[in-house]
């Protein structure tokens, strides 16, 4: 996948979902209105990370590179070398190999 934002399509789901939440009254629970009726809102299932926000994709086998080659050796049905470790170094540097 080159582009996700243009090769995904994008769940939107309801409005009412964002503009209500549940709330409790007098003990019982009630569906409060938090924006005006006329009020635009977006509710979208997920989002599309850019690419260039991705240091690595973390699955139950470990922590992926997030390149198309670390992609490829970490497949099992691709790799041929074992997998490396790595560990989180903070936001501002991601994932690094140890």
């Amino acid at each position: 996948m080159r582009d996700g934002l243009k090769e995904i399509p994008i769940e939107q789901r309801g409005a009412d979902e964002v503009k209500n939440a549940d709330g409790w009254c007098d003990g019982k629970q009630i569906a409060v209105r938090i924006a005006p009726d006329e009020s635009p809102a977006a509710n979208y299932g997920f989002d599309v990370t850019p690419r260039e926000l991705v240091t690595g994709l973390i699955t139950e086998r470990g922590v992926c590179e997030a390149t198309r080659k670390a992609f490829v050796r970490f497949s099992p049905s691709t790799r041929r070398e074992p997998l490396r470790k790595f560990t989180y170094q903070g936001a501002s540097t991601g994932y690094r190999a140890l």
